[in-house]
């Protein structure tokens, strides 16, 4: 699991707005060398489209990451 994701997920139960949680997780990622963040969705489990920042119920963030030319993908689930 990216730590990046456990903090975004820990700030956003302890009530950080989602958008203030992806800079937060940009800057994070591409503070690394070489690091570059493609995308940081917070989505519905059941639909996978993004959900509003009022969204209630089982949602996963989920970020793809470029690290020299290989591409990462990481999610993380819970409840809202």
């Amino acid at each position: 699991r990216s730590s990046t994701l456990l903090q975004a997920k820990q700030a956003i139960q302890g009530g950080m707005k989602f958008q203030l949680a992806m800079l937060s997780a940009q800057k994070n990622i591409e503070a690394r060398q070489g690091f570059e963040l493609q995308y940081f969705e917070m989505v519905d489990t059941r639909t996978l489209q993004p959900v509003s920042e009022n969204f209630e119920g089982e949602v996963a963030l989920c970020l793809a990451v470029n690290v020299e030319g290989v591409r990462l993908l990481d999610n993380i689930v819970f409840q809202r």
